[in-house]
């Protein structure tokens, strides 16, 4: 029987889930080569559903593999200002979600977008950044939407 190549390797782990992806790694140094690979090429990652467990060292050992990520969703992760650092490996960043990060601040965020390509920023529940700094600093990456109420709502 012949073994796998990286490329078939890599290919297998592309339409898997993140958490199917890291099992696989952990099997051999073939496995981990090629998830190595596949995070190298990622261009959108959602860590949203593993977000209890995903904090700042979970965020900077995953980024420091991802040069081509454009789409970051970090939606209810354990993420303060020294993960939002790390995203600066990221230099094809367009869109990020950060909603319900309460430890993220102002100053890190505004230090992120001027440093990235970021188009598209989602902050809502980042109870750490006043409104007042929403407007002011953020203010390129709002849309003012209807609610169902008929009320204005902010959305990043």
């Amino acid at each position: 029987m012949q073994a796998l190549t990286l490329k078939a390797r890599v290919d297998l782990l592309r339409p898997l889930p993140l958490g199917s992806a890291a099992r696989l790694a952990c099997l051999s140094t073939s496995w981990r080569k090629a998830a190595v690979e596949w995070l190298q090429r990622l261009q959108q990652l959602s860590l949203a559903p593993y977000s209890q467990r995903v904090d700042d060292d979970a965020l900077l050992a995953l980024v420091r593999h991802c040069v081509c990520l454009q789409e970051v969703n970090l939606c209810g992760c354990c993420i303060t200002d020294r993960g939002l650092q790390g995203l600066l490996r990221c230099g094809k960043l367009s869109s990020l979600n950060l909603s319900c990060l309460p430890r993220i601040s102002a100053d890190a965020l505004e230090e992120l977008c001027a440093q990235l390509p970021v188009q598209w920023l989602e902050l809502s529940g980042c109870t750490g950044i006043r409104e007042v700094d929403l407007v002011r600093r953020f203010g390129r990456f709002m849309d003012l939407d209807e609610d169902e109420d008929g009320l204005n709502k902010v959305q990043g």
